[in-house]
């Protein structure tokens, strides 16, 4: 089916903005600014290097100034130039014989960096600007399941959204499908067997996993014991168990829902990829 290919070249194609600056701070972010700095300047260095493994070696990073270069004119995602970073670290150790300072300086920044980045769960930090929200809160999910009904090896797990499908997939450690409701994009959820191959008949619990405040559930519980109906012999709502909260406020919900007797079918595969 192609479908990375077909997935890159929609991405690639659609009329999205630049996101130049947000690409490049992300780039900063991986490396720390200091040894960023120490890339660029490699490459004035290779100038006049006759080693040619080390030219050679130089190839490979030198793409993430075409990635720099595109983000200017399409939304380019920051981890698409990850994959070139194990060959910048030699050249940025190379740089660093000539400027011994700045690699140490670079090394300083990094401590900084790393420190404040597991600090930050225990600061007080806004929940809206922190940076690991999206993550957060994910190993209280073993026991909502549990506390809901939910019986490993006897009931299946299924969610709509690709994020907290693949979530689940790690903390629940086991077969997790997705479920489109929501027609969103093809992923690769969609190319192993699916629920009405293997689940006709039995029972799961569908998850939600919403960035919420607990005013606004009503219209998810409404809204997706609805959407699920028309595939359950009955479908029941377990309750809202808050994953993550802020002085005491919970923040983040995982909305679980008890899906009886499943009769086959989906919603409509998406098209796009």
């Amino acid at each position: 089916d192609w479908a990375t290919f077909k997935h890159v070249s929609r991405a690639v194609s659609r009329g999205d903005a630049g996101n130049f600056w947000e690409f490049f701070g992300a780039q900063l972010g991986i490396l720390s600014p200091i040894f960023f700095g120490l890339l660029v300047t490699s490459y004035v260095f290779l100038r006049h290097e006759k080693n040619t493994a080390l030219r050679l070696l130089a190839l490979f990073p030198s793409v993430i100034f075409l990635y720099l270069s595109a983000a200017l004119f399409k939304k380019i995602q920051p981890n698409w130039a990850l994959y070139l970073y194990p060959a910048a670290i030699p050249l940025i150790a190379w740089a660093g014989k000539r400027a011994p300072k700045w690699l140490y300086l670079g090394m300083g920044v990094s401590l900084i960096m790393v420190v404040g980045a597991f600090s930050i769960p225990y600061l007080s930090v806004p929940y809206s600007l922190n940076p690991f929200r999206q993550v957060l809160g994910y190993e209280c999910l073993a026991s909502a399941l549990q506390h809901a009904g939910y019986r490993e090896g006897v009931n299946f797990l299924f969610a709509d959204k690709y994020q907290t499908t693949s979530l689940l997939s790690f903390y629940a450690q086991q077969r997790v499908y997705h479920f489109n409701l929501g027609e969103s994009r093809r992923n690769q959820f969609a190319y192993w067997p699916q629920m009405e191959e293997q689940e006709v008949g039995n029972t799961g619990y569908f998850v939600v996993i919403e960035n919420t405040q607990e005013s606004s559930i009503k219209w998810y519980r409404e809204h997706y014991l609805q959407r699920l109906a028309p595939y359950f012999e009955r479908v029941e709502y377990s309750g809202a168990f808050p994953l993550y909260s802020v002085r005491g406020i919970p923040v983040k919900y995982a909305l679980l829902f008890k899906s009886s007797n499943y009769l086959g079918g989906s919603p409509e595969r998406g098209r796009e990829y």
